[in-house]
């Protein structure tokens, strides 16, 4: 989506889904380059074990694996150690890739406020996520690097909600953690509204 717009030209795409920010440092700043003009990151939500958020609380029920790995994701959130592993990331990032401008994008809030007790749990997790991402650009730009966060807005349009842009099948964690084709969209324009 980005690459239609007309002053940028991607030559790589090296996401993978699933990677957490130590597999983004160890298998993905190989294709940055001094030549690299724009880097868009979307990194975070993995290193607090999303698959297993997923697996012990798809029921929707806080039972006692789901809430020990809602638990576990908010120890990891509030220890510090993302934003650490992230500015480490970000660093290395602008040294490989100087004239590259490095866009974080946020991750959306992903269900409709209310739906349960363990989706509103996540919802806040999220929310606490996206600070971390945010404070740690903001922390990195000041250093110097160039670097700007991308907020994501679904509101009115997360899981639950009449027409949500995030996956629709939550028996299917591929699709489900993922934005729709319109979600898609909203993080194109939310990229360009960063570097607007």
């Amino acid at each position: 989506l980005l690459d239609a717009e007309p002053k940028v030209n991607l030559l790589r795409n090296a996401a993978c889904t699933g990677d957490s920010i130590a597999d983004v440092t160890a298998t993905q700043l190989e294709q940055v380059n001094r030549g690299t003009t724009l880097i868009t990151l979307t990194v975070g939500a993995n290193n607090v074990d999303l698959p297993a958020i997923y697996a012990a609380c798809a029921t929707g029920l806080p039972t006692p694996e789901c809430v020990a790995a809602l638990v576990a994701a908010e120890t990891y959130l509030l220890s510090g150690q993302l934003q650490t592993e992230l500015g480490v990331l970000l660093a290395s990032i602008s040294e490989l890739a100087p004239r590259a401008t490095i866009v974080v994008t946020g991750y959306p809030i992903p269900f409709e406020p209310g739906l349960s007790e363990v989706t509103d749990i996540v919802n806040q997790l999220v929310a606490t996520l996206n600070l971390g991402l945010s404070s740690t650009v903001d922390a990195a730009a000041a250093l110097g690097v160039q670097v700007v966060f991308a907020p994501v807005d679904f509101t009115g349009h997360g899981f639950g909600s009449a027409d949500p842009w995030i996956g629709v099948n939550p028996i299917d964690p591929v699709t489900f953690l993922h934005p729709t084709p319109t979600g898609y969209l909203v993080y194109r324009a939310a990229v360009l509204a960063a570097l607007s």
